[in-house]
């Protein structure tokens, strides 16, 4: 290769060595928020999304409603710092500003908005955002699209609803639909943050088959399919599954929503009738030190929960073992509970739980 030969092709290297870094830092970032099914006086924690964010530094939007359908009745940070929020249900709107001065990347939750229905069943309210700025750590602008979501009021008595509930710590929930007529073949995608919260483990439930695909685990999603096969359809209240969540080591109080997809939902006859439904999603939130009872709060209670699990009482054999090792020694034993007794009662040298 000849000198001015190495000339052109180091030219040609830096050349697409800066149009890909280029590419990615004006790759266009979407904002958005799902669509929502909540059934009457009922609420839901509604993540505001935003997908291939590049070194993110803040972003302030704004989320219009029908405040005869929903209030907005809290506010709680995301994968960035909560700078400011003010709720106003009597304009129909909340305002969200989230700022990270080290600069964020990739998909991520702006902050998570709790949804309650005050309309009937039937009625719907758009999701709509606004987005008064969005820049990144050097302060300049970021092209962005939105995605808008919505609303609906709908009594869960008549309408068949595919579910996940909460899930806290290493806990195996289950994926259920209920009022099923004659199902018999399901197969949905549930998607979550993995720097959150990891799938460890799916067992089938009533379903003849359940395939669980792991590929993309690492990435925050997970398909399970679950078919009938010589046995006839089912209705009522099914289990399609049973997950099992980990946490991977986030701060206490870290929040993960747990959003399904449904795929195909299908009756049990030759033809394959599609079926309608509803979904209703769940949220994962990371253990707090301390809280083995799981009930919001660190009392004298979680220490005397703790001392009766460590003991083998029956009755206290399901405690949240990930908020039980209080002294950090690796172990969970008698002298965590005493070292929470002594936390809750101020005892000096036991501030910190560790």
């Amino acid at each position: 290769m000849t000198k001015w030969t190495r000339h052109i092709f180091t030219c040609l290297s830096i050349f697409a060595f800066l149009s890909i870094s280029l590419a990615s830092a004006t790759a266009e970032t979407t904002i958005g928020i799902a669509d929502f099914t909540v059934e009457p006086g009922d609420m839901v924690t509604a993540p505001i999304q935003i997908t291939g964010a590049y070194d993110l530094g803040g972003c302030e939007v704004t989320i219009t409603f029908d405040s005869s359908v929903l209030h907005v009745t809290g506010v709680t940070g995301g994968d960035m710092e909560l700078l400011a929020h003010n709720i106003d249900n009597d304009s129909m709107r909340v305002y969200v500003n989230a700022v990270c001065a080290s600069g964020q990347s990739g998909d991520l939750t702006l902050a998570y908005v709790n949804l309650t229905a005050v309309g009937v069943s039937g009625d719907v309210s758009p999701l709509n955002i606004e987005v008064g700025t969005i820049f990144a750590t050097d302060y300049s602008k970021r092209e962005y699209t939105l995605h808008n979501g919505s609303f609906t009021v709908q009594s869960h008595s008549d309408v068949t609803t595919i579910s996940i509930g909460d899930a806290t710590d290493n806990d195996t929930i289950p994926i259920v639909i209920e009022n099923g007529v004659n199902v018999g073949t399901c197969d949905i995608r549930l998607s979550f943050n993995a720097s959150v919260v990891n799938v460890t483990n799916v067992v089938g439930g009533d379903f003849d088959k359940t395939l669980p695909n792991f590929v993309y685990v690492r990435d925050g999603l997970v398909r399970i399919g679950a078919f009938q096969t010589d046995n006839p359809g089912l209705n009522g209240r099914i289990t399609l599954a049973n997950v099992t969540f980990a946490s991977t080591g986030r701060p206490t109080g870290t929040k993960s929503p747990l959003n399904l997809s449904v795929t195909t939902f299908k009756k049990a006859n030759l033809v394959g009738d599609e079926m309608p439904y509803i979904i209703m999603n769940g949220t994962y939130t990371t253990a707090t030190n301390g809280d083995v009872d799981n009930d919001g709060k660190v009392d004298l209670h979680d220490a005397t929960c703790l001392a009766k699990h460590v003991l083998g009482i029956p009755g206290f054999e399901n405690i949240i073992e990930g908020a039980a090792d209080v002294d950090g020694s690796g172990v969970i034993d008698v002298a965590d509970a005493i070292y929470l007794a002594k936390h809750v009662l101020g005892v000096p040298g036991y501030e910190e739980l560790r």
